[in-house]
Parts: structure tokens; sequence; C-alpha cells
């Protein structure tokens, strides 16, 4: 398994984006902002890329970047599990618990 972000640039929202959605949730993606998600799944970037172009629209751009190390962030949608980057502790609770 490795972790991956995934960015979405969708040009016409009013496009049906189901397949999309259903993709998203199949991988147990989490929505970290509007266009974002992070999952972590087995597999290459490059083929994450190609499943998830498969839904979308021709004009639509899509990213997919391997993840081998957390970054920080603020603002997020939700709390990002720490097990997505091999922990079983929210993020925020592995800082709250080392104060």
């Amino acid at each position: 398994m490795a972790n991956f972000i995934i960015c979405l640039e969708i040009k016409e929202r009013s496009r049906d984006y189901e397949h999309l959605r259903q993709l998203l949730k199949k991988m147990a993606a989490a929505q970290i902002l509007e266009t974002v998600w992070l999952t972590s799944v087995a597999g290459r970037a490059d083929q994450l890329r190609d499943a998830l172009r498969a839904t979308i629209h021709p004009g639509d751009s899509i990213i997919v970047m391997r993840l081998k190390t957390m970054g920080a962030s603020t603002g997020l949608l939700i709390k990002i599990p720490l097990k997505v980057c091999g922990g079983s502790k929210n993020i925020t609770d592995r800082f709250h618990s080392a104060a």
C-alpha cells in the first residue's frame, strides 16, 4: 500500500461525476480540500491516474502524487487518519498526546 494525494480540476461542475465519486469512495479516499483527496492503495501513481481519468470528462485535469512522508497542513475538511500514513491514530491526536 502506498499513500497518494489526488488533485482534480473540474471545468464544468454541472456534469455528472457519479463514477468518480464511487471510485473515490471505493478507495476510501479522504477529501481534505474541495478538490483534493488522500488515499492509501496498492499500485503506482500512473495506474491510479488512469483509473480516475476514465471517470472524468475531457478538459478536466488530474494529478496523482505518491507521498513518502507526511507534510504539514491547516484548515483541512477532516482530520487525516495517521493510519493512512502507517499508524492508527489521528495525526492531531499524535501531537496533542506528545504535549
